[in-house]
């Protein structure tokens, strides 16, 4: 459910910003989720700010305790992230 709703955000932010390429994923440690958007030297920092606390506003609304956070990485590149709980990220 959770990369579903990633993937719904993702769709609908390159959908608003042609010129995003997201994509989600796990991060290598496997212990969160991550949303990352290529191509972003056009998406401002207020955009970015502005873009977690919306993710963090639905989760708010869906009851969830769960925060996005997000860093700029390269110059185009801006990397949005999930802890997941221990359950999610546990090797299977």
């Amino acid at each position: 459910a959770l990369v579903r709703q990633a993937k719904l955000i993702s769709t609908v932010t390159s959908t608003l910003y042609s010129f995003l390429k997201t994509s989600v994923r796990l991060s290598p440690a496997a212990d969160h989720l991550e949303i990352v958007y290529a191509n972003a030297a056009l998406f401002s920092e207020p955009l970015r700010i502005s873009t977690e606390g919306f993710m963090n506003r639905i989760n708010e609304r869906q009851k969830s305790p769960r925060r996005w956070t997000s860093e700029r990485t390269q110059p185009d590149e801006i990397i949005f992230r999930m802890k997941l709980s221990t359950r999610l990220s546990a090797p299977s």
